[in-house]
């Protein structure tokens, strides 16, 4: 929601919010409504209970907003100017089903734009086909990503990953077989990253992975099992693929730009690729982006186990 609104203001400082903060903004803000309802009924403040649930929908979901809804109908319906005390029980239900009604219809208009809300940011951070961040969502979260790891220590492995040959797939079988070959890598690829790592799909068949992990020892482990893994999914497909990866290890004292260690890693990746393809190309980060040195394919191509991925 763009952020210059007043109301898109508002939205991003309820985004900040916990859900036990939330819960206790839209308590505390309940109670003082029906507070001041009851202290000046003649004023009449019910309707100020229409924020506090269209707040509540917004940062809690569906369910929390119509709970909100119901609750505040009861508050607003009970402290109603004119409402004697022996009033007949249809009229004060009356008053409430209407109140309920409108808190309800208003809360489920909420939750729906939310909902809404919530799927066009996915779609615009996503490549569609495969499910990964796209070029652009990638970057900046790899900015957000580099700059945590480095503050909180930790060696990062970033990775690129480039399809041997894909074209031919396209040429030979037609793009509805490229796709098919795209989306078992993309989920191959996810079965081994963690929740917390990043995974972007560049443009066309390059792809890249960006992982905090606690030791260069553990890095390469991380790229041995993804480059087995992918190897393998890909190897038994319909269409059969190689993929050739370069796998850059990042201390968590190196304060290269983001665009050098993107650099470095996908000249990692042409490396891997210059040498016979299907092959991964392990290498720590330098400050520098010296031509990395081309090994041969039987040096690169690690020994892919089962017990590389698991």
């Amino acid at each position: 929601m763009p952020s210059h609104l007043p109301v898109g203001r508002v939205a991003e400082r309820l985004e900040r919010l916990t859900r036990v903060e939330a819960w206790s903004a839209v308590i505390a803000a309940s109670s003082a409504v029906a507070l001041l309802n009851s202290a000046v009924p003649g004023i009449g403040f019910g309707p100020l209970h229409i924020p506090v649930i269209c707040a509540a929908s917004w940062c809690l979901g569906s369910r929390a907003g119509y709970l909100t809804a119901a609750v505040t109908a009861v508050l607003s319906a009970s402290a109603l100017p004119g409402l004697a005390p022996g009033a007949p029980t249809s009229v004060l239900l009356g008053k409430f089903l209407v109140r309920l009604a409108a808190f309800l219809f208003i809360a489920g208009i909420v939750s729906s734009f939310r909902y809404a809300y919530d799927r066009a940011h996915f779609l615009a951070l996503r490549d569609r086909m495969t499910g990964a961040l796209n070029a652009q969502s990638f970057r900046e979260q790899a900015h957000a990503t580099i700059a945590a790891s480095r503050a909180a220590g930790r060696t990062m492995l970033l990775v690129m990953l480039d399809l041997d040959d894909f074209k031919a797939v396209n040429s030979d079988h037609g793009h509805a077989a490229g796709d098919a070959v795209l989306r078992a890598f993309a989920k191959a690829t996810a079965s081994v990253i963690r929740r917390e790592d990043d995974f972007g799909r560049l443009g066309g068949d390059e792809f890249a992975v960006l992982a905090a992990l606690p030791s260069g020892d553990e890095a390469k482990a991380f790229a041995t099992a993804l480059h087995c893994r992918v190897t393998t999914v890909l190897a038994n497909g319909p269409h059969p693929v190689t993929c050739s990866m370069g796998a850059l290890i990042v201390p968590p004292d190196n304060q290269a730009a983001e665009a050098d260690l993107m650099e470095q890693a996908d000249m990692l990746m042409y490396a891997a690729k210059n040498s016979g393809k299907n092959a991964l190309r392990t290498d720590w980060c330098s400050n520098e982006l010296p031509a990395p040195s081309i090994k041969p394919a039987a040096e690169l191509r690690p020994a892919c186990t089962r017990e590389a991925y698991e």
